[in-house]
């Protein structure tokens, strides 16, 4: 293969090219120096048009190969499409910064207290009691309703009598409501047993009276009177009736129950016990009224003179005189004795347009020197 046919073979490449780069004529020289000349022209064109194409060649070869070109090389300057797999790259998106909104936490509001006193002024009731015994001056003044009684707790020395109270009241009745007493000014206390025998003592009053179901006696609040030789228990009113038990000290010093009356008002005010035959329990029986057998001058206390066996209501009325002096309701309280010599404080209403709701409160005796077989009336 001459230079001119190994540039045909090539391809692409122009007639005018190959006729000044390939063909070279030869100069004829005779004899053996000449040949040798010659042949060696012929090979050095040829070498010198090989190394033309070559150079022509390794560009286009660099491009390299296209399917469908009928030589299978791409002579142009188009870059050939990658088939190489593309390498993406995770666009984090820029977000602004979010400054947390800060959690807004309601307080839990204080359940509201509701703080009611209770003085059961026991001490100014004796007081009171004993100077009118001894001959001085009754000092009027208003009593409330425990005036003269006494609450009971269980604490770890005893049973306790107090003479004073505070109830706290809290939260929402039926969902949360909450009720603690707070006791002050220790009277008196008693064995931890007679507790638990009070306690139970109410308790079972409490079931025989429609409470069949009762549990927890000691959860109840436990007022009461207390004497020398006798503590007298009450619970508040439930549904129309109030527990009662009489515990009477012997002169063994052993504790022993008194029996109460079968039937009971609602709403003890005082009591005593004398001996271990002789016992008062005072009452505002607020029933009487709603049976159109009630009147202002109405009080009821009940006595037993054969140890609880029996009692009866001694029939102690205010005198018919001050009728339309006193407003109902009338509060009579306990009987407090020297011997024979005996003194009973009730506390009643007078009315008064001139002061606000029109009436106020003042407090009058009773006094018998028999021994309570007659009493006699005391106006302020």
């Amino acid at each position: 293969m001459n230079t001119k046919n190994i540039m045909n073979a090539i391809g692409g490449i122009s007639d005018e090219f190959i006729e000044k780069y390939a063909e070279v004529k030869p100069v004829v020289i005779k004899g053996e120096k000449a040949k040798k000349r010659n042949r060696f022209l012929i090979f050095a064109a040829s070498a010198a048009a090989v190394l033309v194409a070559a150079l022509l060649l390794i560009p286009i070869l660099k491009k390299g190969r296209e399917p469908g070109n009928q030589h299978g090389y791409v002579i142009n300057n188009t870059p050939a499409p990658s088939t190489a797999p593309e390498t993406v790259v995770p666009i984090t998106p820029t977000v602004d910064p979010v400054t947390p909104t800060p959690e807004i936490v309601t307080p839990t509001p204080t359940p509201e207290v509701t703080v009611t006193s209770y003085n059961g002024g026991r001490s100014a009731y004796m007081s009171l009691t004993h100077a009118v015994l001894s001959g001085g001056d009754f000092e009027d003044q208003p009593h409330e309703w425990y005036c003269g009684g006494v609450f009971f707790s269980m604490e770890d020395e005893g049973f306790v009598a107090y003479e004073r109270a505070i109830l706290r009241s809290t939260g929402t009745p039926g969902v949360d409501y909450d009720e603690r007493y707070e006791f002050y000014d220790p009277i008196e206390t008693y064995p931890a047993e007679l507790g638990h025998r009070a306690y139970r003592a109410v308790g079972d009053y409490l079931r025989a009276n429609g409470f069949a179901d009762f549990t927890g006696d000691e959860g109840l609040q436990l007022f009461g009177y207390v004497g020398e030789d006798y503590i007298i228990v009450t619970d508040a009113p439930q549904m129309g009736y109030q527990a009662l038990a009489i515990f009477r000290k012997t002169s063994g010093g052993s504790w022993v129950e008194f029996p109460v009356p079968d039937k009971q008002p609602t709403q003890i005010t005082g009591g005593c016990v004398l001996s271990d035959k002789v016992a008062y329990i005072c009452y505002q029986d607020r029933g009487i009224m709603y049976y159109d057998d009630y009147t202002p001058r109405q009080l009821v206390i009940w006595r037993t003179t054969d140890g609880g066996q029996t009692w009866e209501d001694i029939n102690l009325w205010i005198p018919e005189e001050y009728e339309g002096y006193i407003c109902p309701p009338a509060y009579v309280f306990s009987p407090v004795f020297e011997g024979n010599h005996g003194v009973i404080v009730v506390s009643y209403c007078v009315y008064n347009p001139e002061v606000e709701y029109g009436f106020e409160q003042h407090s009058s005796w009773f006094e018998t020197t028999d021994g309570g077989k007659t009493w006699v009336f005391h106006l302020e």
